[in-house]
């Protein structure tokens, strides 16, 4: 999520440079949504703005470990907001094993 908020409501229809956007992370699934009402996330906007400046679309480099959104899966929670689930961070470990 933290990937996808950093531009704010750029990932928002319509997007935005000016505006915020707001994420409520759980165990299980983020929640992404604009707090300006003319602006709303979409499943389309938000997996766009997940893929935006990476070079591999699914794997990101974190440090010593990674980000594979391979699986994740991306709901229209309700009409402004977007839920992602599915994403997981996977250790270099792993990768090389």
């Amino acid at each position: 999520m933290s990937k996808i908020i950093e531009c704010g409501a750029l990932a928002a229809e319509p997007g935005s440079s000016s505006d915020g956007i707001f994420g409520i992370i759980t165990k299980d699934y983020s929640l992404v949504r604009p707090p300006n009402p003319r602006r709303r996330c979409t499943v389309t906007s938000i997996a766009a703005h997940s893929f935006y400046e990476r070079d591999n679309p699914y794997m990101e480099k974190l440090s010593d470990d990674y980000l594979d959104i391979t699986t994740a899966i991306y709901t229209q929670y309700d009409e402004r907001t977007v839920m992602v689930r599915g994403s997981r961070f996977v250790s270099n470990h792993t990768l090389l094993n």
